[in-house]
Order: structure tokens, then sequence, then C-alpha cells
């Protein structure tokens, strides 16, 4: 079955000499049999054929082949085919597409016709060699899920498949979702193959498909084998199904296919086609397939389901449900168990899961390659190319630049998608389970907590005159993570160039002002600025800081800083739960657990597990806000590196930078004034603060 497609003519194909076309209308009278009764619509003639005459007969082997009667039932209409929307084919005939001029055309030659593009030979499952075989497979790239049973012996399949309309690139590409029954060697030819489910190539028939081929007896004069079906999914909208299933007869030995939750007859594959088949199925597959023919050198940009990653979910990815095998007594069951098998995650992956409504089931699918979405095989083309162009620049020896990259590949974690931000920053989606947080030694086995709900009894200020708005990120104005994944910036070469070594990457030091005080938590409005930076080695930042422990050697200091802000020590939960009373980014200590949430905007972003901490165990003893640059010139210089706004504070609001409303959070976990703020400028000729409380508002 196919997705709806625009028609093509012979105008717009490469226009055919006039014997290579008189050999294309001798085929076509061949296969397009005389029909009782035509209908057109969209662009399709059906012609409804008797059922005695069909093309399937046309097989040397079903010669004096007697038809089996079919077993018909009420067609559920869910779904339907646009020709079947008008009329219906007389009792006694099937209905059958007419293959036209232009459909021969598509393909290479009148030789390629109806024949799926050739794979190389496949070693059964079994084989260690099957899945280095699915990978090297000639252009075609898969994500599936196949019944491994220890005894493989299957007599049918069945699902609920998801209908999508997925983008294909060029011709000779296709896009299909469908299940494969298997039985044979998988060595050269000695396999038989049935597969059944929808295909998206605007009808260029890439394999031996529908009725092209003789041996598919068609029983059903009301579902047309190749047409088009409608409605189809809309991203985040409403959802379509198909459902096929495919079966042997135990009597007659046939492989029926089934449409619907009805399982309306529509035809049989008679059982003397088959050697292997003729028994029963040892090999059954489901899932999506792509060809990649390569254009221009490039992956190709065809989608596969929906065109969205697995980890998006329902109305956004595409999937199988109620995902079942027939045993030998003609019975449905759920499989043991499902493998995957994807030859490509970074273009295309694979989730199963299963449930009491769903039963067994998968989100399946991905976009190809994306000129939006970029995926890690392309990124990391593009992030070596520039990571040699500023190792060039800096003089970065090649053992450095390895060293560097080898970290990178520890630290950038494997993406769901990848977005690139319009600042230039790639943003990965990484799975919440798989973020660089839980590579912290103490937080082997952590089980990733959401914050406990707390109550909000004020809205957000607004102040004095002229307009302040929340600020966003600039990713955000391009797409959003899926949910189950977080976003991580990626870290590029650039970036621990910056910082002077290896070793230093990730490092600060700090100038501090604030209170002395017992704090679980603290919480401001930031003022937001792009401040000029001299060079790439130095930077400004405006944070808050939350401290405890002795602070006073220089190793104790280290040591205490390397605990507050370990690298790899802050895990992303991502979820929007109350917030602690009248916040708007504060740090809070979790009562329950004792972890540490950062909140933005109302919004819990994520936590630091107090396992990481010694001292932070129990309370902050000290709390900072304020400013902070780096100044890399030496011999008592001062740096062009502004602060804030650039701006001294004296100039107030709308010039100068501030933080407004700061409070802290005490032991009943409620936000209230800090005590008694100091303040510490250490240049203060070039940058100062000033604190007040004068404005209720503020």
């Amino acid at each position: 079955f196919n997705v709806p497609y625009g028609p093509t003519h012979v105008s717009a194909l490469d226009s055919p000499s006039p014997i290579k076309l008189a050999r294309i209308h001798k085929h076509l009278k061949k296969i397009n049999k005389p029909a009782v009764k035509s209908m057109e619509r969209d662009g399709d003639i059906i012609d409804c054929v008797p059922i005695d005459k069909q093309p399937a007969l046309d097989h040397p082997l079903l010669k004096d082949h007697k038809i089996q009667p079919k077993n018909y039932t009420v067609m559920r209409r869910d779904l339907q085919e646009y020709w079947r929307q008008v009329e219906h084919c007389p009792e006694g005939t099937v209905p059958i597409r007419r293959t036209t001029v232009e459909d021969v055309l598509r393909a290479k030659s009148l030789s390629h016709f109806g024949k799926k593009m050739k794979k190389p030979n496949m070693p059964f499952v079994g084989n260690p060699n099957y899945k280095q075989s699915k990978i090297n497979n000639q252009g075609h790239e898969y994500a599936v899920v196949y019944a491994s049973d220890s005894n493989p012996q299957y007599y049918g399949a069945r699902a609920i498949i998801n209908l999508w309309d997925p983008y294909v690139q060029v011709s000779p590409e296709f896009s299909l979702s469908q299940l494969w029954v298997i039985a044979g060697s998988f060595q050269g030819s000695d396999l038989n193959t049935i597969e059944v489910g929808w295909q998206s190539d605007g009808y260029n028939k890439t394999g031996c498909y529908n009725l092209v081929c003789s041996g598919f007896v068609q029983t059903n004069n009301q579902i047309i084998i190749g047409g088009p079906i409608a409605p189809i999914s809309t991203y985040d909208g409403d959802q379509f199904e198909i459902t096929l299933t495919v079966w042997k007869d135990p009597k007659t030995g046939d492989w029926w296919l089934g449409w619907g939750s009805n399982t309306v007859t529509v035809g049989y594959w008679p059982s003397k086609l088959y050697t292997h088949l003729s028994a029963y199925s040892t090999f059954v597959e489901y899932g999506g397939e792509i060809v990649d023919a390569r254009a221009n050198g490039q992956h190709t940009q065809t989608q596969m389901g929906s065109g969205h990653f697995p980890a998006e979910g329902y109305r956004k990815a595409s999937y199988f449900r109620n995902v079942e095998l027939v045993n030998s007594a003609n019975t449905l069951y759920s499989p043991p168990s499902l493998s995957p098998l994807v030859t490509d995650a970074n273009c295309y992956d694979i989730a199963v899961s299963s449930n009491t409504d769903w039963g067994t089931y998968f989100y399946y699918g991905g976009p190809g390659r994306n000129p939006n979405l970029f995926v890690a095989v392309v990124c990391k083309e593009t992030t070596h190319a520039s990571a040699l162009n500023a190792a060039n620049t800096m003089g970065v020896s090649p053992q450095k630049l390895e060293r560097i990259q080898k970290y990178l590949e520890k630290i950038n974690k494997p993406a769901v998608k990848s977005i690139k931000s319009p600042d230039g920053d790639i943003i990965d989606c990484v799975l919440m389970d798989k973020q660089l947080a839980l590579d912290d030694p103490l937080l082997k086995n952590h089980k990733i907590q959401w914050p406990a709900s707390r109550s909000d009894d004020a809205g957000n200020q607004q102040p004095r005159n002229g307009a302040t708005r929340r600020a966003l990120q600039a990713w955000n104005v391009v797409d959003n993570c899926p949910d189950g994944t977080v976003s991580v910036r990626r870290t590029t070469v650039e970036d621990v160039l910056r910082a002077g070594s290896l070793s230093r990457f990730g490092k600060k030091n700090y100038a501090f002002a604030g209170v002395g005080q017992q704090a679980y938590g603290t919480k401001t409005i930031v003022n937001v600025w792009n401040p000029s930076v001299r060079n790439n080695s130095e930077f400004s930042l405006s944070q808050l800081w939350l401290a405890a422990g002795t602070y006073g050697l220089p190793q104790e200091r280290t040591a205490w800083i390397t605990t507050l802000l370990k690298l790899d020590g802050r895990i992303c939960a991502n979820k929007q739960p109350s917030s602690p009373r009248r916040t708007d980014s504060p740090s809070i200590d979790d009562p329950n657990t004792g972890d540490w949430w950062l909140i933005y905007d109302n919004i819990a972003v994520g936590y630091w597990p107090s396992a990481i901490f010694t001292h932070l165990k129990s309370y902050a003893t000290s709390v900072q806000w304020g400013g902070e640059i780096v100044n890399t010139l030496g011999s008592g210089q001062r740096t062009t590196t502004q602060m804030g706004s650039g701006q001294f504070a004296k100039e107030g609001y709308q010039k100068a930078s501030y933080f407004r409303n700061v409070e802290v959070i005490n032991t009943t976990s409620y936000l209230v004034p800090p005590q008694s703020v100091y303040t510490s400028a250490t240049y203060p000729n070039c940058y100062d603060i000033q604190t007040s409380s004068s404005d209720p508002s503020w």
C-alpha cells in the first residue's frame, strides 16, 4: 500500500525513443488485463478484472491453480483507499491499478521495472555476521526488530502500523515500513520472503511489489494492492493506522494477507511458489527500511517513519504496536523477545517496549541527513575541520589535538537529535540516563530524582519604568529536545583551547561578595547583558555562589571549588513541578533527599546530588551574588573586558546591570531577605558594586 502522491506524466520524464516506447506498450498489454469495468480517481485508473484472469495466474507454477475461497468479513473503515470512496468492483472481479508508461519509465529499464534493489547475501540471524551484513547492505538502511526465539518456527505475523508520508529525496530511493516473513539459508537466491506494509516513493516501485509480479492471488473486490491510502498521520496531530496480518493456512499451506482489525482477507501467496516457506517461517522482522543513493556523495535526507527519532514518542515518532506472531495452532501470541537492529543510529533508530494496551510495541525512524538537525557523523566532520583551523592558528601540536579530541569523545555523549543554534552552538539532545553527570563514580547506580512540590504565593514583580522581559535561550527559537532527553551544549576543541590546557578546562578562580549565614538555597532575578570580552582566554560572568566548608588556605579553596562546581556533577531532570515560594532562578536544597536543585523561571532544570558533596550535604554557610571577569594581562595592566553592562553601578536602571529580589531559603524552606549583605570589589576603579533595599518591588 502506498501513501498519496502527485501524478507524474511522460512530459515530466525523459522522452523515450519510439523503439523503447513500443517495447513498454507491449509489456503493458501483457500485464494490464482486460477489465469488466474501469474507474478513475486522483490520477489512478482502477480496472475490475475477472478473478480468474488476474496477473497472478500468469506464474508458471500456478498453471491450473484453483483459487481458494475467501474468508470475508466486514472491513473496519478507519482508513480508506482513495478510489473506494467513489465505488467498488463487482463480485467476481478484483481491483487492479492499471500500470502506465510513466510507471515503467521511472525504473532504470524495462527489465528493472517491478524489481526491488538487490541486496547482498544475508546470513541467518544466528550467524555473528548478520548485523554486519545489514550494515554493509549496499545502500539499504534499517531500523528493525526481529523475533529471536530459541526454536524459531513462525506461521505468521501481525502488527498495527502507524501511517506517515516520509520525505524521499531522489529516485530510486524509497522509504517503507513493513513486516518480513522469511525462510531459507540467507545465502545466494536460497531465500523466500513475504514483505507487507506501506511505502513512500512516489510510485517508484523499487521491488517486486504488488501485482506487477505474478504470484499473489487477490480474492477481495474492495481493496487494491498498491493503491494509495488516506488519511495519514500528522506531527503532534491525529494518528492513523493500518492493521496487517500474514498467516499460513494450516489446511492448504497458502500464506494469506489480512487487512484491518477484523482481518479482512485480501488474497494469498500459494504455497507452491515457495520452497522453504512451504513449511513455516524461521525469521520474522518488523520495522523500517530506506535506500540511500548517496546523492552528491552525502547521506540521503530520505526520512524513515515520521522523520523523527523514537525518543519523541506518540504523535511524533512512527510506531508499530500490538506486534504478534502466529504459532502452529494458528493462534496469535506476543513474541517472547524482540531484538533491535539499527544500521545507522545517527540517522534512524528504534526503541522497543510493552504495556497492557499496546502489547509489544516500538517507535522507530529518523530524519536521515537533515540540514537543520545535525547528526553526530556530520557534526564530527564539521568539528574536526574547525578544530584543525583553530589548532593551526594557536600553534597546537597534533599530539595535543589528539588528546583533546579523545577527551571530547568521552564528555560529548551520543545524541538522539542535535540542533544548531543561531549563535553557532550545537545543542545535543542526550538521553536522560546517558548524560555526563552519571559518569561520576559517586553516582554509580544513581536513581534520577524529581523535586518535591512547593507552594508559590507570589508572581513576578515588574521594576520601575521601562520594559523588563524574561530572557530566552537562542537555540529554543530553532527547536526543542524531545521528552526523555536533556539539552547539552556540545563542547568543542575551541572551548578547550581557550582554557590554555586540558587540565585547566572548566576550572575558574573566584572573588566573592555576599552574606555569611546558614542557607538552604537562594533566589535572585539577574539582568542579562552581552559584555565585551578582550580575547578568548578571558571571560565575564554574572552568577550566584553557594558555599560550605573551610575557605582559607589555597589547597582548601581548590578542594572546595572542585566539590561545588564538579564538571560532571549536575543532573538535568527537565520537569516542570511547582517551585519554591516566590522564585525565579533559585538554587534550593531538597529537604527530602538533600540534593541541591537549580530552578530557572519556575522550571526545575536539574540538581547536584548530595552524594558529590562533603560540607554542602547539610546547608550552605556562605552565599554570594555578583560578577567576575578574568584578566590575562600581566605587570599590573588592566583588561578592557567588561563586567555586567560595562557601566558603573551608579548609573542605575537601564544602564548598569543588576541583581534584584535577592533572597535566601531558610530551614523551613521559605524565602527571606539576606542578613547584612556585604560588598567586595577587587578593583573599584574598574568594576564596582552598590546595594540597596529602598524599593519594595525590588
